[in-house]
């Protein structure tokens, strides 16, 4: 088994095992390229799919919509699927979200939350918000 540098241990049969990492918020595949080598736990040697999970970092066009207001992230004190990491300590993203205008957001929860024009909101409240439909802007 061949390393490069520390971290990556190239696949016997797939090489760099390259993929296209999918957007953990729309699900389309990225603008981007990530090399993992061998892949698999438990001595496994798979090749990496394209359009895995990677990372909560959004793609382009989520970037794009997100600039249009707040977001509205729903968000769970439990993780979602198995191995799910948290975005931040004590919350995982359920993938639903949604934008709204920067005064209702205001009205909604006060300034002083949506200064960074992004937030978690449990089921409850994202529902109450946006009538149980996701992505809405």
């Amino acid at each position: 088994m061949m390393q490069i540098g520390n971290s990556i241990r190239l696949s016997k049969k797939y090489g760099v095992n390259p993929t296209i990492p999918s957007c953990f918020w729309c699900g389309q595949l990225k603008n981007e390229i990530a090399i993992l080598g061998k892949y698999g736990g438990r001595g496994q040697d798979l090749e990496v799919p394209i359009g895995i999970f990677l990372d909560y970092g959004p793609c382009d066009d989520c970037i794009e919509k997100r600039k249009l207001g707040v977001t509205l992230m729903e968000a769970s004190k439990d993780p979602v699927f198995e191995g799910q990491p948290e975005i931040q300590q004590g919350v995982w993203p359920t993938g639903k979200w949604c934008v709204i205008r920067k005064d209702a957001a205001d009205r909604m929860f006060g300034e002083h939350l949506t200064d960074k024009n992004m937030l978690f909101v449990d089921r409850e409240i994202f529902e109450t918000v946006t009538g149980g439909t996701e992505k809405a802007v």
